[in-house]
């Protein structure tokens, strides 16, 4: 079985473990070529090719991003040519650029798309139209059961042609570090009017203070630091962003209610580590507070944060095991192997 793994729009960090992850996987049954960035991927599996392209090809900017997506898909539809690949795994793609390059190819129904926050993104009409215009003729991968169901009742799309794909876990525990942190929330899609709520009620209140909690809370805008509550802001190199997650009692998931049909990196990286999160009432947060009651809640008011931080809960080890379960390797390499026979 040939597979081509690709990625039609700009390489993402935050996607890139998560791609070699898959990668991974789908070299242990099938034969894996990947389209993508020069010098993007190190130490990939042995037995997958690496057709790598020029960097200008993944600048940002939607109009210059487009027409790179579109010279990405003509490079694909040539070694298509010569390879006459069974899948194209298509690991991110822009949802217009993606509705005329798909037609470079024969047998759309070899594309296995894989949504992010692509359906997010759908906020004008011709946009929508655009999607639906392929959306019953390509296949969809969705990292939660809940973006199918969307996908289903608003897009009729086929349940047969909608496949979930759980995260792969991301363990990166310290345990010499000391958890010196009751809560962190460090994500960049928090929402800074939450960020300046809680700002704004420390300062009233010092309730944070006087219950010698400690916070640590991510801004594109704000700084802040009163000893127990600390803003920062900037970009997090992957080493201190770890650092961070294993220094924590708990995570916050501080993300705007927009936040809807895609699943959150942050939620993966605290529950493969162990830690309980508390999140604002978007999708993802309810999914996970439903399978997992324990060590997920979600939170509509300043209040019931604070009181999620303050109570210290008792260990859940067990809700653990059930993540952990459903998200390990061999799980998902058998769900991999079922959707790509």
């Amino acid at each position: 079985m040939n597979i081509l793994y690709t990625d039609f729009f700009c390489n993402c960090w935050g996607h890139k473990r998560l791609n070699k992850e898959f990668i991974k996987y789908l070299s242990t049954f099938a034969c894996v070529d990947i389209l993508t960035q020069k010098n993007w991927y190190k130490e990939l599996p042995s037995g997958v090719y690496n057709i790598e392209m020029k960097k200008e090809y993944y600048q940002t900017g939607r109009f210059l991003s487009r027409i790179n997506s579109l010279k990405m898909m003509l490079k694909a539809r040539q070694l298509d040519k010569k390879k006459h690949y069974d899948y194209i795994f298509t690991s991110s793609y822009d949802t217009v650029a993606f509705g005329l390059g798909r037609l470079f190819f024969q047998n759309p129904e070899r594309f296995f798309i894989m949504h992010h926050n692509n359906l997010d993104g759908i906020q004008r009409k011709s946009v929508d139209l655009i999607f639906r215009s392929y959306a019953n003729k390509v296949n969809h991968l969705v990292l939660e059961k809940f973006i199918g169901k969307y996908l289903m009742e608003y897009y009729d799309i086929r349940a047969e042609q909608i496949n979930y794909l759980p995260h792969p876990m991301n363990k990166n525990s310290d345990c010499n570090l000391i958890k010196d942190f009751d809560a962190v929330g460090i994500s960049n899609s928090n929402d800074e009017e939450i960020v300046s709520k809680i700002i704004s009620y420390e300062k009233e209140t010092t309730i944070l203070k006087r219950k010698r909690k400690k916070v640590l809370l991510r801004s594109q805008k704000i700084e802040f630091d009163d000893g127990y509550l600390k803003v920062i802001k900037g970009y997090l190199e992957d080493n201190t962003y770890n650092e961070y997650i294993n220094r924590a009692k708990s995570i916050l998931v501080l993300f705007p209610l927009s936040f809807r049909n895609r699943v959150s990196g942050t939620i993966i990286d605290a529950l493969s580590n162990h830690i309980k999160i508390c999140g604002t009432e978007i999708p993802i947060v309810k999914e996970f507070e439903k399978k997992y009651p324990c060590i997920c809640k979600s939170f509509s008011t300043i209040n019931e944060l604070i009181d999620f931080i303050s109570n210290d809960v008792d260990d859940y080890e067990e809700q653990f095991a059930e993540f952990e379960k459903e998200h390990t390797d061999d799980t998902i390499i058998t769900i991999l192997k079922e959707i790509f026979r």
